[in-house]
C-alpha cells in the first residue's frame, strides 16, 4: 500500500510537471503565433509600401535605361572627339604653314590692300560723278523742254510779226469787207492776250475796229 501511494504521488508529480511543461509549451506556441502574426502584419505593410513605390521604381528603371542609352551615345561622341583630337596636330601644322606663307607674302597683301583702298576711292568718285551727270542730264532735259516752249512762242511771235508787216503794207488799201481770215482772228486774239488795245490791233492788222471787237467778244471768250 505504501508503494502504491508512492507511485500515485510520483504520478501526480509527473502529471503536474507535464501540465506545467504543456502550459509552458502552449505559452511558447502562443508567443510564436503572436510573433508570426506580427511578422505577417509587418510583411503586409511592407508589401503595401512596395506597391505604392512600384510606379516610382518603374520610372526609375526607365530613367536608368535612358541614362544608359545616353552613356552609350556619350561614349560614341567621346570616341569621335578622341579621333578629332588625334587629327589636331596635323591640322595645326597645316595652319602654321599657312600662317608662314601669309607672313612671307605680307608685302603682296599690303599692296592688295592699298589697291583695294584706291579702288574704293575711285568707285566713290565715280558714284559722285554719276550723280553729277544725272543731275546735269535732268537739268538739260528741263532746259530742252523750256527751249522748245520758247521756240514755239518765238515762232508764234515771228508769224505774228510777219502778219503785222503784211498788214502794214496793205494799210493804204481799202478795208476788206466780210469776215476776216482765220489767221487774222488768231493774231487778234494773240495781240489782245499780250495787252494790246482794240484800236492798236485794228490799226496794226489793217482791219476795222468793229471786226476786232467782234472777234474779241466771240472768239476771245472761247480762247479764255
Amino acid at each position: 500500500q505504501g508503494s502504491l501511494e508512492g507511485y500515485q504521488t510520483l504520478a501526480q508529480q509527473k502529471l503536474k510537471t507535464m501540465e506545467e511543461q504543456r502550459d509552458y509549451e502552449l505559452q511558447m506556441i502562443e508567443a510564436d503565433i503572436r510573433k508570426f502574426s506580427d511578422s505577417i502584419s509587418d510583411l503586409s505593410s511592407k508589401y503595401e509600401r512596395i506597391e505604392k513605390k512600384t510606379p516610382v521604381l518603374e520610372q526609375t528603371i526607365l530613367g536608368v535605361d535612358k541614362t544608359f542609352e545616353n552613356l552609350k551615345e556619350l561614349e560614341k561622341r567621346l570616341a569621335q572627339c578622341d579621333s578629332d583630337v588625334q587629327a589636331l596636330p596635323e591640322k595645326i601644322t597645316g595652319v602654321q604653314q599657312g600662317i608662314a606663307k601669309l607672313l612671307n607674302s605680307s608685302g603682296t597683301i599690303n599692296d592688295a590692300v592699298e589697291k583695294l583702298a584706291s579702288l574704293e576711292n575711285v568707285l566713290a568718285e565715280t558714284e559722285n560723278r554719276i550723280e553729277t551727270v544725272t543731275k546735269s542730264r535732268d537739268l538739260i532735259i528741263k532746259t530742252e523742254t523750256r527751249l522748245q516752249e520758247v521756240s514755239k512762242e518765238a515762232q508764234g511771235q515771228i508769224k505774228l510779226f510777219g502778219d503785222l508787216v503784211r498788214a502794214d503794207k496793205q494799210r493804204n488799201a481799202a478795208p476788206s469787207e466780210g469776215a476776216p481770215p482765220l489767221g487774222v482772228r488768231e493774231n487778234v486774239i494773240k495781240l489782245a492776250h499780250q495787252g494790246w488795245k482794240p484800236e492798236e490791233i485794228a490799226r496794226s492788222l489793217n482791219i476795222q475796229l468793229g471786226q476786232v471787237e467782234l472777234i474779241l467778244d466771240y472768239f476771245g471768250k472761247e480762247g479764255r
